[in-house]
C-alpha cells in the first residue's frame, strides 16, 4: 500500500462495513478527531427509520468517510481518461503557473511526487477528498427531519458551507495545503475552495464576488467537474447512502455495482466544459442503481412508518420553537436557526439526535396537557400512542378514491387530484377534528418523488455519447412515471391517552374508528374537490 495519499503522509486506516479499509491522511486524520466532525457519530443517516428497521443506526460521520473514499476512487478513475493538456485545463492559468514553481522549488518533495502532473492530480485528489468528508458537516439532528421541521428544507447545505467557512479550527488544519501568492493573497486547498466544490455554478459565483483573499485554484469548469462527483446523478454521495442504508436496513434493492459503474466512468472536454459519460457495458449497473433508487425509496425512506415519525418529529419541533417564542426564551430557535453556525463550532455536542429528548421534555414540561404540542411530544417518546395508519401506499388511496367513483378515475386524474388534495390538506385536517367535536384528530404528510433523470446520463456507443434515455426505455418509463408523482399518507389520533392506547389494542374499537374516519374522508372529497374528480 503506498503511503501517501493526495497531499499528505497516510496517518491511518480506518475499517468499514462496506469498503473494508479506508485510509486517511495527516489532514483528514485531524478533521476527524475534532469535536465539531465528531459529531456526526451521533447523527442518524436515516433518522427515525431505526424504529422500523432497527439495524438502520449508522451515523453521518461513517457515510462521510464512505464518500470521500467513493469520491476519491471516482476522481482517480476519471482522471485518468484525459490526456495531459486538458487535463491541466481543470486549473486556472495562475495557480498552475504557481504551482508549478512550488514544485520547482521543492515544496513538494517530501511526498515523493516526480512530476507536475502528479502534484496537479494529488491537488484534486486532496480537494474532491475534503469536500467528501465535509459535504454533510452541518445535518440536523435526524438528518433532514429536523431541517423540515424548521420550514427550509435544504438548509443543511447552507450551513455546511457557512461551517465550514467559519471554522477556525479548520483553516487551521489545512494551513500546510495553502500557500501565498504575491506575498499576500493565499491559494491552495483552503475553506474556500471546499465549499466551491461544494457549491453549484450559481452559489459559486456568489462566493467568489464576495472573498477579497480567495484566490481559486480551479478554472470555473474544473470546480464544476468536481461539484459532479459530490452531487450528480451518478454522485459519490449517492452511491455510498443507497448502499450503506440497504445495508444497516437489511433490505437487498440498494446492492448496486458500485465498482462497475466507477471503473465505467470516462471524461471528456467539450468545448468549455468536462462531461462525464459511462461506457455501454455499465448500461445494467446505471439501471440497476436508478431502479433501486426508487425501491428504497418506496420501501424504505418512504415507509409509512417512517413518513409518520418523521411527521411527528417535525410537528414536535415546530411546536417547541413556537413555545419557547411564547415565552421568551427563544432557546430552540436561536440553537436550529439563529445561531446554528456558531453552536455547531462552539457546543457540537449539544445539537445531536439526543437535542430531540431535551425538546420532547420540554414540551412535555411546559406545553398544556392534551393540546397537540403536548401529544406529539407524548407520541415521540411513546409509540403506543403513535398515530393508526389509514391510507399508506397509492394503491389504497387509488382504490378508495375509485370506490367513490364508482370505480371510475384515470391515473392522471388521480394524480390530478392528489395534487389539489395537498393544497387541501390542512383544510381536512380541520374537517376531521370539527365533524367528529374534537374526538379524532387526523394526521397527514405528502411526499413526492423525483424521477430519475436519464436524460442527464451519456453512454458512450461506438465514437458517439448518447443519452441513456435513448438506450433504456425501462429507466425513461421510471423517469416518466415517478417525476411529479405525489403521495398522501393519512393517520389518526386522539388526544385522550387512554382511547389511543384502547384504539390500538382492541381490533374491533379500532375498526369502528377507522370507518368513521373513512366515512368523513369520503363526504370532505365529494363536497371540496367534487369538480376536479368529475373531470
Amino acid at each position: 500500500m503506498v503511503d501517501i495519499i493526495g497531499l499528505s503522509k497516510i496517518r491511518a486506516v480506518i475499517n468499514d462495513s462496506l469498503y473494508g479499509s479506508i485510509p486517511v491522511n495527516e489532514i483528514e486524520y485531524n478533521i476527524i478527531q475534532t469535536p465539531v466532525f465528531n459529531r456526526l457519530h451521533n447523527i442518524r443517516q436515516l433518522g427515525p427509520t431505526y424504529l422500523i428497521y432497527p439495524g438502520a443506526k449508522h451515523s453521518r460521520f461513517e457515510h462521510s468517510l464512505g464518500v470521500m473514499h467513493l469520491a476519491s476512487k471516482m476522481l482517480e478513475n476519471i482522471l485518468s481518461t484525459l490526456a495531459y493538456d486538458e487535463f491541466v485545463k481543470l486549473f486556472n492559468n495562475r495557480t498552475r503557473e504557481f504551482i508549478f514553481l512550488l514544485f520547482r522549488e521543492g515544496v513538494f518533495s517530501e511526498l515523493r511526487y516526480l512530476n507536475i502532473h502528479d502534484v496537479l492530480k494529488a491537488f484534486l485528489v486532496q480537494s474532491i477528498r475534503l469536500a467528501g468528508l465535509l459535504h454533510d458537516l452541518g445535518h440536523y439532528p435526524y438528518s433532514h427531519v429536523v431541517e423540515e421541521g424548521i420550514g427550509k428544507r435544504g438548509l443543511h447545505e447552507k450551513i455546511t458551507h457557512e461551517l465550514i467557512l467559519s471554522w477556525k479550527e479548520l483553516r487551521e488544519i489545512l494551513l500546510p495545503l495553502t500557500y501565498e501568492l504575491n506575498g499576500s493573497k493565499v491559494t491552495g486547498i483552503t475553506p474556500e475552495h471546499v465549499v466551491a466544490i461544494l457549491m453549484n455554478s450559481f452559489h459559486r459565483r456568489r462566493l467568489l464576488s464576495e472573498s477579497k483573499s480567495y484566490i481559486p485554484l480551479l478554472d470555473s469548469q474544473g470546480y464544476n467537474l468536481l461539484h459532479k462527483v459530490i452531487s450528480g446523478v451518478f454522485d459519490a454521495d449517492r452511491l455510498d447512502y443507497l448502499r450503506r442504508d440497504a445495508l444497516h436496513t437489511g433490505v437487498v434493492y440498494g446492492i448496486v455495482d458500485i465498482d462497475r459503474i466507477i471503473d465505467s466512468m470516462h471524461v471528456v472536454r467539450d468545448k468549455d466544459s468536462f462531461l462525464i459519460y459511462y461506457d455501454l457495458k455499465a448500461l445494467p449497473a446505471l439501471e440497476d442503481m436508478l431502479s433501486s433508487r426508487i425501491k428504497m425509496y418506496k420501501l424504505v425512506y418512504y415507509h409509512h412508518k417512517n413518513v409518520l415519525l418523521a411527521e411527528i418529529t417535525r410537528r414536535m419541533i415546530y411546536e417547541a420553537i413556537r413555545l419557547s417564542d411564547q415565552k421568551k426564551d427563544h432557546r430552540y430557535k436561536r440553537m436550529l436557526v439563529d445561531d446554528i453556525v456558531n453552536t455547531l463550532i462552539s457546543y457540537p455536542w449539544k445539537v445531536t439526535d439526543n437535542l430531540l429528548i431535551d425538546i420532547a421534555e420540554y414540551l412535555l414540561n411546559n406545553a398544556t396537557r392534551h393540546s397537540k404540542a403536548y401529544y406529539y411530544a407524548e407520541a415521540f417518546l411513546n409509540r403506543q400512542l403513535l398515530p393508526m395508519t389509514i391510507f399508506k401506499r397509492e394503491e389504497d388511496l387509488y382504490h378508495f378514491i375509485a370506490t367513490i367513483l364508482n370505480g371510475n378515475i384515470k391515473l392522471s386524474k388521480y394524480r390530478l387530484l392528489i395534487n389539489n388534495l395537498v393544497k387541501d390538506i390542512n383544510k381536512l385536517e380541520d374537517y376531521i377534528h370539527k365533524e367528529s367535536n374534537g374526538e379524532i384528530e387526523l394526521l397527514t404528510a405528502s411526499i413526492k418523488y423525483h424521477g430519475v433523470s436519464p436524460k442527464d446520463i451519456l453512454i458512450k456507443v461506438g465514437d458517439t455519447l448518447v443519452n441513456m434515455s435513448k438506450l433504456s426505455h425501462y429507466i425513461k418509463w421510471l423517469d416518466k412515471y415517478y417525476t411529479g408523482y405525489k403521495h398522501v399518507y393519512m393517520y389518526i389520533y386522539t388526544l385522550d391517552q387512554e382511547k389511543m392506547i384502547k384504539y390500538k389494542r382492541d381490533p374491533v374499537e379500532r375498526k369502528k374508528i377507522v370507518n368513521k374516519v373513512l366515512k368523513l374522508i369520503r363526504n370532505f372529497i365529494l363536497n371540496s374537490l367534487f369538480d376536479k374528480l368529475s373531470m
